[in-house]
């Protein structure tokens, strides 16, 4: 019994190597890669109304800052209760995210492991989720599912669930309407998860106009 509740203690601490060397690096690069990905999001944003074709490659370094500096001080409440210092591995067609979790009986990392690409279907984000753990411990994933479903329905997000080999895969439906231009069209064409980053790209181009019913003046 001692064995058994020992092993199972060190299973739920057991701390994921990605996770450990992302939470003991600098939380804040000399030039702050928050702040550097807040710019470059802006710039996107821009180059989305104002050129025809973009794109933007975003560090793990960067992605790291801003959740260690920036979510904490603007926007705590994005974070449930319990969770904190969340941390981000880029690897090839793969996204590791890793949180401590301190509102149980045990602490314990949460950790899961995504697949990101884009879908067969214009403007849709492929979000496969192949594994959730605390610890060594696995855990059942449809909370999760259940979860983004009610957060995507409330913010009013084109969201709807598959399955691929067992494992759920959220697809993200992307309007292609600019949200500030209602002249142009954002389609995007690539989504690619590399060791360390992430790059975006697509193009803008002029909406489409339905045109007239019958009989409209």
């Amino acid at each position: 019994m001692i064995a058994l509740v020992t092993g199972l203690y060190l299973a739920v601490h057991h701390v994921p190597g990605f996770y450990v060397q992302r939470t003991a690096a600098p939380t804040r690069p000399p030039r702050g890669g928050g702040a550097e990905l807040e710019h470059q999001l802006l710039e996107l944003h821009d180059d989305t109304h104002t050129a025809s074709r973009w794109q933007a490659v975003f560090s793990e370094e960067q992605l790291n800052d801003w959740l260690a500096v920036e979510l904490p001080a603007k926007f705590p409440e994005l974070l449930p209760e319990g969770f904190e210092e969340p941390r981000v591995a880029l690897e090839p067609n793969q996204v590791r995210l890793a949180c401590r979790y301190t509102g149980g009986p045990w602490d314990t990392v949460v950790h899961l492991r995504l697949e990101v690409g884009l879908a067969d279907e214009p403007n849709t984000l492929a979000v496969r989720l192949e594994s959730l753990h605390a610890g060594l411990i696995p855990l059942p994933r449809q909370k999760i599912v259940d979860g983004l479903a009610e957060s995507a329905a409330r913010a009013d997000v084109n969201l709807r669930w598959a399955q691929s080999g067992g494992d759920p895969v959220a697809l993200i439906t992307l309007g292609t309407a600019h949200p500030q231009a209602a002249d142009v069209d954002v389609l995007l064409e690539q989504v690619e998860i590399a060791a360390g980053e992430v790059r975006v790209a697509g193009r803008s181009v002029p909406a489409r106009v339905a045109p007239p019913a019958d009989g409209a003046r």
